[in-house]
């Protein structure tokens, strides 16, 4: 194995070196953007009417309402594309491991070709996050009777076994995206060799997660900071909204070229074990 610091060398040069990487990321961003504009819209305009239990259906009501589900379906198909981007990511990192050419349809055709045997473990693993998510919070509503208000420290308490469960799913199944993509294996399989790799090598797997939480935390402390210099609806908050999407896009293809990157290494050391052996 080349090493942490030599794995995070070998994605910066590949990420760098490569700036196509970033365009499928930024499609999704785009949409993704979209979607958000719409449904701040549409619950700002919902809340902020103070009579609408109070009066007849209008015409403006089911065009909101058809707003909103149009930008559903958006926000489903742009859920849906991010997928198949982040498995086509390292599709392509082996391409250009293997020094050839960037081939995006190439990559695309291999992740569609057998599409639910990448979705359904991704799927799963989600499902059982939202489980776990969604069992804390009825725990401590019934524990402590209430949901805090944001202001509230109680809500450390709320959102502290959220994050703990968070950071262990995605430690478990680190590896999942690139075993997923890369070696195709049955949706158990993919499970159990996305996991094995993640806790064979896990002190690795815990750098590179905590690259991945660094780079979101800067992520989303960037958009806090633009946000407050910017007054909304200016100029310069949308000027600042396209950059943190922008910013976001670029980020996500780091930590999806990393992932594969890390694997390819972590594979290519136990091949070596094995032949030594």
């Amino acid at each position: 194995m080349a090493g942490f610091v030599g794995v995070l060398k070998d994605s910066l040069r590949i990420f760098l070196e490569n700036p196509l990487l970033v365009v499928p990321k930024l499609v999704v961003a785009f949409l993704y953007s979209f979607a958000i504009v719409f449904v701040v819209k549409f619950m700002v305009d919902f809340f902020t009417s103070t009579d609408i239990a109070f009066r007849p259906i209008a015409a403006s009501d089911y065009a909101a309402l058809a707003l909103a589900l149009f930008v559903l379906v958006v926000d489903l198909a742009a859920l849906v594309l991010d997928t198949i981007v982040n498995l086509m990511l390292p599709l392509l990192v082996v391409q250009l491991r293997d020094r050839k050419a960037l081939d995006f349809r190439a990559a695309f055709r291999a992740v569609s070709s057998d599409l639910w045997k990448s979705f359904v473990p991704i799927g799963l693993v989600l499902a059982v996050f939202a489980a776990l998510t969604s069992a804390w919070a009825l725990v401590y509503v019934l524990l402590f009777g209430y949901v805090p208000d944001a202001g509230e420290p109680e809500i450390l308490f709320l959102f502290g076994p959220w994050l703990l469960i968070a950071l262990a799913v995605a430690f478990m199944f680190y590896m999942l995206f690139p075993v997923s993509a890369i070696e195709r294996l049955p949706v158990g399989g993919s499970l159990r060799r996305a996991f094995t790799l993640s806790v064979s090598n896990w002190r690795g797997v815990s750098k590179a997660l905590a690259v991945s939480v660094f780079l979101s935390g800067l992520s989303f402390a960037i958009a806090l900071a633009l946000n407050f210099i910017s007054e909304e609806h200016s100029l310069v908050f949308w000027a600042a909204f396209i950059i943190v999407r922008f910013l976001t896009a670029y980020i996500a293809t780091y930590m999806y070229v990393l992932s594969p990157v890390f694997y390819l290494d972590c594979v290519k050391g136990a091949k070596a074990s094995g032949a030594m052996a």
